[in-house]
């Protein structure tokens, strides 16, 4: 009996020992049955955010004076700081400088440019009509501007002495 029991007791640990694995071999792969098909772990996911451009503004004015038709362009002072690309600047700079001969000619040309009309309105003044165009351009970025910090201290230096004005750039007087 003792052979037979000893006989039945390592069957005993070689059916553990099976039935060990064989349960440790289901557990494993049903655990990967349950996974995704596509695992995207680790993958890097890229999210691109659209930006909107930055917008340029300028005014056209076209009038009638001495029976010639009178175009000007005008730009904000601070186009040129808020520029980056100084070629666009410098571009607008010679729009405000140009004598365009009418309207028509001065949006060709602003239109070849990549400028659009935004709104038109007309106003009269002492002269008769003036058609107002309001223009934009679309540029990829634009510099911040604070024009209310330029203003700080009043016209104020660093060492807070008048910056200008009456008297600036001269030597004080002294008084006898």
């Amino acid at each position: 009996m003792t052979s037979k029991f000893k006989r039945i007791t390592k069957m005993n640990k070689l059916s553990i020992a099976i039935a060990a694995v064989g349960l440790m071999m289901t557990t494993s792969v049903s655990a990967q049955m349950t996974k995704k098909p596509a695992n995207t772990r680790g993958v890097k996911t890229q999210v691109l955010e659209e930006k909107d451009k930055a917008v340029l503004y300028g005014f056209m004015t076209s009038s009638m004076q001495n029976g010639r038709e009178l175009v000007k362009i005008q730009f904000s002072d601070m186009l040129h700081r808020i520029s980056p690309d100084k070629a666009a600047a410098k571009t607008c700079l010679d729009f405000e400088n140009h004598r365009f001969s009418d309207s028509g000619e001065a949006l060709n040309v602003l239109s070849s440019h990549g400028w659009h009309v935004e709104q038109v309105w007309t106003t009269e003044d002492r002269t008769g009509t003036v058609v107002n165009y309001l223009i934009s351009l679309e540029v990829e970025k634009l510099l911040p501007v604070y024009p209310w910090r330029d203003k700080a201290g009043s016209g104020k230096g660093a060492e807070g002495k008048d910056a200008g004005g009456k008297g600036a750039g001269k030597a004080p007087v002294k008084s006898r």
